[in-house]
């Protein structure tokens, strides 16, 4: 029998992933990418001898223990990459030099909490033993809801049933409603600082996370972004997979029976294939590739009310001086905000990666700047006018060079190389929706928001991306192709194999 053959448009982790499982289960896969490298927004870039890293503070799934390992395990990764745990994670610093630091410990991290409102004590214990109680939850990520049998209903319910309470309680909780229940006033507004640049974010999402690093279950691989994906596209590629470089598919071709049956490129050039998937930008897919001819109510709404990820603005520089003793990952308030169009930008997020001897030369740094900001000023300043464009990147780095010299003594002679990158530079990049850096942004309201692999009236496609769940980040991302590969084998009878672990 002839292979089925698949297209997969993106080669960021969700198309990775989707093809390494496709390919293992006997179908003949080829990935598409827009760029000359695999990663999409799961990417670190090279500058003159020094790499900068765009995506990553963690990845879920390091502690042996995890469901997720295994996914990381089947893609390759965990034989070949060493992940660091950092015992300060980050520092919250002003520039009357007042220090709040973030302990990967939960223990420590609840002690620097109490220092500043003792006052607090037994709601920050309650906090803590409430957070202990999360800490055995392990997701049932086996298979996607959509095949479930009832055996696995019944392990998706065993699986959350003893954490049902604590979730429940915190699931509609914003971490602005949990500040707002403490007393110490300094106390509360140092938590705010803190979370300055994720608002109305859920707190049962928040004690997860935390409960991650204390467990050694959301580390940093020292290889960095673009490295977990370089080992997930050899993964792919050992397994007779191909990947397609600098073509970007324009359209999803569909036949009179509503099945997708292959894509055209640039060019007009045709391939055909017996499924399509698309990992790539929900919208562009949705509205672009496929016309919009396929809404329901829900995409609809979707698309156009809920809030999506931030986008950011990120200076890189070089710097010819060694920062190894140097705090690794500080939230800087600054003293005077500068202004960003009808803006002002009041904190920055500093980190150096001088722990990882291969992102820059002997004896010298690589350092990432980043913020947030507004998508559509950057994107009306490119349209309309590039110079100025231009000109409004050169004047902010001149702000974040002033802050560097007077946080970190690092002058003009210091650094060696600069690279800047907007909102409307990872839009160019990735397609990604208005420069987001990941898809959807989870808050409390949002929490139980569900999305579909599939659309409605639309057979032999499917979509696989942080666009296809509410959680983003490259594990989900991973989770969501492996979904998509599992409902693809279903549809053609095969048993899934997840691979070797």
């Amino acid at each position: 029998m002839k292979e089925k053959e698949i297209v997969i448009i993106g080669a960021g982790m969700a198309g990775l992933a989707c093809g390494t499982y496709l390919q293992r289960n006997g179908f003949k896969v080829t990935i598409y990418e827009k760029n000359s490298n695999v990663g999409g927004l799961c990417t670190t870039w090279d500058v003159e001898g020094f790499s900068f890293e765009s995506c990553l503070y963690w990845v879920f799934g390091t502690n042996n223990k995890s469901p997720f390992n295994k996914i990381w395990k089947e893609l390759g990764v965990m034989k070949k990459v060493e992940f660091i745990n950092f015992k300060e994670y980050l520092r919250l610093e002003n520039s009357s030099g007042d220090v709040f630091s973030v302990w990967s410990k939960l223990d420590d991290l609840i002690a620097e909490m109490k220092k500043i409102g003792p006052e607090d004590s037994i709601a920050l214990d309650v906090l803590l033993s409430d957070a202990r109680k999360l800490s055995g939850y392990k997701m049932y990520i086996d298979k996607p809801k959509s095949i479930y049998s009832f055996n696995d209903y019944i392990k998706h319910m065993k699986s959350i049933l003893p954490y049902l309470k604590t979730i429940i309680k915190y699931k509609n909780l914003s971490f602005e409603d949990f500040v707002k229940s403490l007393k110490n006033e300094k106390l509360r507004s140092t938590l705010e600082d803190l979370m300055y640049f994720v608002q109305n974010y859920p707190m049962v999402l928040l004690l997860l996370i935390f409960t991650y690093i204390d467990e050694r279950n959301a580390d940093y691989p020292t290889c960095g972004s673009l490295g977990m994906a370089n080992i997930v596209k050899d993964t792919f590629l050992s397994l007779g997979g191909k990947i397609i470089f600098n073509k970007e598919v324009k359209e999803i071709l569909v036949n009179n029976n509503n099945n997708a049956i292959g894509i055209k490129l640039e060019g007009d050039i045709v391939v055909n294939s017996d499924y399509v998937v698309s990992c790539s930008d929900g919208y562009n897919t949705i509205f672009n590739m496929l016309k919009g001819k396929y809404l329901t109510k829900k995409i609809i709404r979707q698309y156009s009310s809920l809030p999506i990820f931030l986008s950011y603005t990120q200076f890189s520089y070089g710097v010819n001086i060694n920062m190894e003793k140097m705090p690794q990952f500080i939230i800087y308030k600054l003293k005077e905000p500068f202004k960003l169009g009808n803006e002002e930008v009041k904190q920055i997020r500093i980190r150096h990666y001088a722990f990882n001897k291969k992102f820059a030369p002997e004896g010298s740094t690589s350092l990432v700047v980043t913020f947030t900001s507004n998508y559509d000023y950057w994107n009306n300043l490119y349209e309309s006018d590039k110079k100025l464009y231009d000109l409004e990147k050169e004047r902010i780095d001149l702000e974040i060079r002033k802050i560097l010299k007077k946080r970190y003594k690092i002058g003009d002679n210091n650094i060696v190389v600069n690279d800047i990158a907007t909102p409307k530079t990872f839009e160019r990049y990735t397609k990604n929706y208005k420069g987001s850096a990941e898809g959807w942004y989870t808050t409390a309201s949002t929490f139980d928001e569900t999305f579909e692999y599939n659309l409605k009236g639309l057979d032999k496609f499917y979509m696989a991306s942080h666009w296809t769940g509410i959680h983003g980040g490259i594990t989900f991302a991973s989770l969501y192709g492996r979904d998509v590969a599992q409902i693809i084998c279903k549809e053609e009878k095969i048993d899934f194999n997840g691979g070797d672990i």
